[in-house]
């Protein structure tokens, strides 16, 4: 038969592993839908139609809230390809620049260079 002072001394021993069990669970949880949360407040809504590359990139520098550094010569006259859609903007300049001989480098501060592909 249990009474009370068996129950008071032995809930303090089942209950710390247990209090400690659900904190590493749920802090692994809140853990993943932090990074989740953090991955989408990152990503903008673009919608850029396919087109002159001097016109796209001035568009989605505008709708990502970021500056691009290239040369007109660099770009001038090469199509891009559409992006519609929430994106990271690494993966928005990925989609819009492949198949073409642009590629971008991010300088970790909302700045990018576009340039040719070295040959």
């Amino acid at each position: 038969m249990l009474n009370l002072s068996t129950i008071t001394s032995v809930f303090p021993r089942l209950i710390l592993p247990v209090l400690g069990l659900i904190f590493l669970l749920t802090n692994g949880c809140f853990s993943d839908s932090e990074s989740l949360a953090s991955e989408e407040a990152l990503s903008k809504k673009f919608n850029i139609e396919s087109g002159d590359a001097i016109i796209s990139l001035r568009i989605a520098a505008e709708q990502a809230d970021a500056e691009f550094l290239y040369s007109v010569q660099d770009v001038e006259g090469i199509q891009t390809n559409a992006v519609n859609g929430y994106y990271t903007l690494d993966d928005a300049l990925a989609i819009m620049l492949s198949d073409t001989p642009l590629v971008f480098i991010s300088d970790d501060s909302r700045g990018y260079s576009i340039r040719t592909k070295q040959k």
